[in-house]
C-alpha cells in the first residue's frame, strides 16, 4: 500500500523551451530498483513523484540544480507519478 506523501519540493519539468516549476517529492531508490535499471545498462539517480496531472510526458527534469533524463514513468493508485530521472551527458550543459 502507498503512503500519503507530501509534496513539499520543487522540481523543473522541462519540454524544449517550456519550463514549468512544480511540487514534488524526492523518494528514495530501492535495492531492486537499481538491478533492475543495471540490467538495462541504467542508473536511476533520483525517483520523485509529482501530480498526475501536472506531468504531461516531458522527457527532462531538473532538480536541486541537476538535470535527469526521465527514464521511467510509474503511474500510483493514489493520483501521483514516480519519475525515475538518470544522469545523462549533455543535459547539464543547456543553456538555462
Amino acid at each position: 500500500m502507498k503512503q500519503n506523501l507530501s509534496l513539499d519540493d520543487t522540481c523543473v519539468l522541462i519540454a524544449g523551451e517550456r519550463q514549468e516549476e512544480i511540487y514534488c517529492c524526492s523518494l528514495s531508490i530501492s535495492l531492486g530498483a537499481y538491478h533492475k535499471y543495471g540490467e538495462k545498462g541504467l542508473k536511476p539517480d533520483v525517483i520523485l513523484a509529482v501530480q498526475e496531472l501536472e506531468y504531461t510526458g516531458e522527457e527532462i527534469l531538473e532538480f536541486e540544480g541537476i538535470r535527469y533524463a526521465v527514464t521511467h514513468v510509474y503511474k500510483r493508485d493514489d493520483g501521483l507519478v514516480e519519475l525515475t530521472g538518470t544522469k545523462k551527458a549533455g543535459l547539464n550543459n543547456a543553456n538555462r
